[in-house]
Protein backbone atom coordinates (compact mmCIF):
# COMPACT_ATOMS: atom_id res chain seq x y z
CA UNK A 1 0.00 0.00 0.00
CA UNK A 2 2.38 2.42 1.17
CA UNK A 3 5.02 1.46 -1.79
CA UNK A 4 2.46 1.89 -4.34
CA UNK A 5 1.29 5.58 -3.23
CA UNK A 6 4.65 6.30 -2.85
CA UNK A 7 6.39 4.51 -5.64
CA UNK A 8 8.93 3.46 -2.80
CA UNK A 9 11.88 1.74 -4.14
CA UNK A 10 13.85 1.16 -0.75
CA UNK A 11 14.21 -1.70 0.73
CA UNK A 12 12.41 -1.38 3.90
CA UNK A 13 12.40 -4.58 6.52
CA UNK A 14 9.30 -3.59 7.78
CA UNK A 15 8.72 -6.73 10.12
CA UNK A 16 12.10 -5.19 11.90
CA UNK A 17 11.47 -1.81 11.76
CA UNK A 18 8.36 -2.50 14.19
CA UNK A 19 9.92 -4.80 16.49
CA UNK A 20 13.09 -2.35 16.61
CA UNK A 21 10.76 0.45 17.25
CA UNK A 22 8.69 -1.67 19.67
CA UNK A 23 11.30 -2.95 21.76
CA UNK A 24 13.57 0.30 21.13
CA UNK A 25 12.85 1.26 24.63
CA UNK A 26 12.86 -2.37 26.72
CA UNK A 27 16.11 -1.19 28.89
CA UNK A 28 14.60 1.81 30.30
CA UNK A 29 12.85 0.51 33.38
CA UNK A 30 16.83 -0.80 34.07
CA UNK A 31 18.29 2.45 33.34
CA UNK A 32 15.83 4.87 35.61
CA UNK A 33 14.70 4.73 39.31
CA UNK A 34 11.65 6.55 41.24
CA UNK A 35 13.05 8.23 44.24
CA UNK A 36 11.34 8.99 47.91
CA UNK A 37 9.43 11.64 46.20
CA UNK A 38 8.24 9.78 43.16
CA UNK A 39 10.05 11.29 40.74
CA UNK A 40 11.89 9.51 37.69
CA UNK A 41 15.60 10.08 37.66
CA UNK A 42 19.03 7.94 36.70
CA UNK A 43 19.79 5.16 38.36
CA UNK A 44 22.96 4.02 39.45
CA UNK A 45 22.89 1.36 36.70
CA UNK A 46 21.62 3.84 34.42
CA UNK A 47 24.64 5.74 34.68
CA UNK A 48 26.84 3.07 34.04
CA UNK A 49 25.04 1.62 31.38
CA UNK A 50 22.62 3.11 29.39
CA UNK A 51 19.26 1.56 28.07
CA UNK A 52 20.27 1.06 23.80
CA UNK A 53 22.52 -1.55 25.87
CA UNK A 54 21.14 -3.02 28.14
CA UNK A 55 18.10 -3.48 25.62
CA UNK A 56 20.49 -5.40 23.43
CA UNK A 57 21.10 -7.39 26.13
CA UNK A 58 18.03 -8.55 27.38
CA UNK A 59 16.98 -8.87 22.73
CA UNK A 60 20.11 -10.82 23.17
CA UNK A 61 18.71 -12.64 25.94
CA UNK A 62 15.40 -13.90 24.33
CA UNK A 63 16.43 -14.38 20.85
CA UNK A 64 15.62 -11.43 19.20
CA UNK A 65 16.97 -11.44 15.13
CA UNK A 66 20.40 -9.40 15.60
CA UNK A 67 18.99 -7.07 12.85
CA UNK A 68 16.02 -5.87 15.69
CA UNK A 69 19.17 -5.32 18.29
CA UNK A 70 20.94 -3.18 15.70
CA UNK A 71 17.72 -0.78 15.72
CA UNK A 72 17.81 -1.25 19.80
CA UNK A 73 21.27 -0.38 19.85
CA UNK A 74 21.95 2.04 17.39
CA UNK A 75 18.33 4.48 17.73
CA UNK A 76 19.90 6.65 20.72
CA UNK A 77 23.30 9.24 20.35
CA UNK A 78 24.80 5.91 20.66
CA UNK A 79 24.95 5.09 17.50
CA UNK A 80 26.12 8.08 15.98
CA UNK A 81 29.45 6.31 15.30
CA UNK A 82 27.93 3.22 13.58
CA UNK A 83 26.64 2.31 10.08
CA UNK A 84 22.86 2.31 10.97
CA UNK A 85 20.54 0.10 8.92
CA UNK A 86 17.65 1.69 6.63
CA UNK A 87 15.11 0.45 9.26
CA UNK A 88 17.03 1.70 11.98
CA UNK A 89 18.08 5.25 10.28
CA UNK A 90 13.88 5.84 10.25
CA UNK A 91 13.35 4.80 13.58
CA UNK A 92 16.44 6.82 14.91
CA UNK A 93 14.82 9.94 12.78
CA UNK A 94 11.14 9.44 14.13
CA UNK A 95 12.33 8.37 18.23
CA UNK A 96 13.86 12.19 17.83
CA UNK A 97 11.00 13.57 15.84
CA UNK A 98 9.30 12.69 19.31
CA UNK A 99 11.62 13.23 21.54
CA UNK A 100 12.03 16.80 20.24
CA UNK A 101 8.33 17.42 20.18
CA UNK A 102 8.16 16.82 23.94
CA UNK A 103 10.80 18.31 25.35
CA UNK A 104 9.43 21.67 23.35
CA UNK A 105 5.62 21.25 24.95
CA UNK A 106 7.12 20.43 28.30
CA UNK A 107 9.04 23.78 27.69
CA UNK A 108 6.00 25.60 27.09
CA UNK A 109 3.98 23.41 30.23
CA UNK A 110 6.78 24.88 32.50
CA UNK A 111 6.28 28.55 30.97
CA UNK A 112 2.61 28.89 32.38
Amino acid sequence: MLEKSFRCGIPVQRDYLIAGALLADVGKPLEYDKDASGKVTQGKFGQQVRHPFSGVALAYKHGIPGEVMHIIATHSHEGDKMERSIESIIFHHADFVDFDIAKLLGKRAAKK
